[in-house]
């Protein structure tokens, strides 16, 4: 087998990183608190059932996040993380299939972006960082070594 290229391990340093800050997230996220925009806080109060928000989002008219839709949220940004944790430590197997999901990866975070975007967050770092992927996966290094591995040469024997 043909050695991993720097942009292949580069990708699975990026996606290592990104998950374990996504379970550090999820764990904030699941002790009842989480960083907003400002330096406010805001806390899940699970007897009403609903998020406590910042006052100037209540005052809006932004009653704010039903408990169901909260854990819901919460599932999917588990089951998120674990596939990048999975596209990570299947990075080194090469081939098409590795390609394609490095691929859906992308696209998640690229979705994620944009309901960062549309909610109000800081979407660009992770765009960009999406973006960085992205070129590496197709760079000609790692596409050429995306193909031996699927295709390995055979072995000479003499």
């Amino acid at each position: 087998m043909s050695p991993r290229p720097g942009t292949v391990t580069a990708i699975q340093v990026i996606l290592c990183i990104r998950a374990a800050l996504g379970v550090l997230s999820l764990l904030a996220a699941l002790t009842g608190w989480g960083l907003t925009s400002g330096s406010e806080v805001w806390r899940v109060t699970w007897d009403t059932a609903v998020f406590d928000v910042v006052p100037e989002l209540q005052a809006e008219g932004y009653p704010g996040l039903y408990t169901g839709a909260f854990v819901s949220s919460l599932m999917a940004a588990a089951e998120l993380i674990a596939f990048e944790f999975y596209v990570a430590s299947t990075l080194g197997r090469g081939g098409r299939r590795t390609r394609l999901l490095v691929r859906i990866t992308v696209a998640f975070g690229c979705v994620g972006a944009a309901l960062a975007l549309f909610s109000g967050g800081d979407f660009a770092p992770l765009l960009i960082l999406m973006v960085v992927v992205l070129v590496l996966n197709e760079s000609a290094s790692a596409k050429d070594w995306y193909r031996k591995t699927e295709y390995p040469d055979p072995l000479r024997r003499g």
